[in-house]
């Protein structure tokens, strides 16, 4: 917090800290529902989960490597993710939609992360 050349950008630093925090959070929470209902998660719901995990390697790589690539490759691998929650809801039980939504909310931090990283780059 001291000596920082460039001070402006602590509350932005702040932010990221906490966001992540908030995806922790997040990850927590849906672990403990996993337990509380004691379910079986289909093959879809395991690969909605994955693809958040894979958000989250994006993301490391965006906030290290920045570029252009990496900001349009993660915000289409969001619609991805959006759309396999959207599509298939019907098939999931009512347990599983409440695990897939939570898993989603990751994605949508995710994109707010990269929007606060772009600024960081400016």
């Amino acid at each position: 917090k001291y000596n920082y050349e460039r001070f402006q950008e602590i509350p932005t630093m702040y932010y990221l800290i906490a966001s992540l925090e908030d995806i922790v959070d997040i990850m927590k929470w849906v672990a403990r529902d996993m337990i509380s209902f004691n379910i079986k998660l289909s093959e879809h719901a395991k690969k909605v989960i994955e693809d958040n995990v894979l958000s989250l390697h994006k993301y490391y790589e965006l906030f290290y490597k920045f570029g252009e690539e990496r900001v349009t490759d993660l915000y289409k691998h969001r619609h991805l993710v959006l759309d396999e929650v959207k599509k298939p809801a019907k098939k999931f039980g009512h347990e599983e939609i409440i695990i897939v939504n939570k898993m989603a909310q990751i994605t949508e931090l995710i994109v707010n992360l990269t929007q606060t990283k772009m600024i960081l780059e400016l």
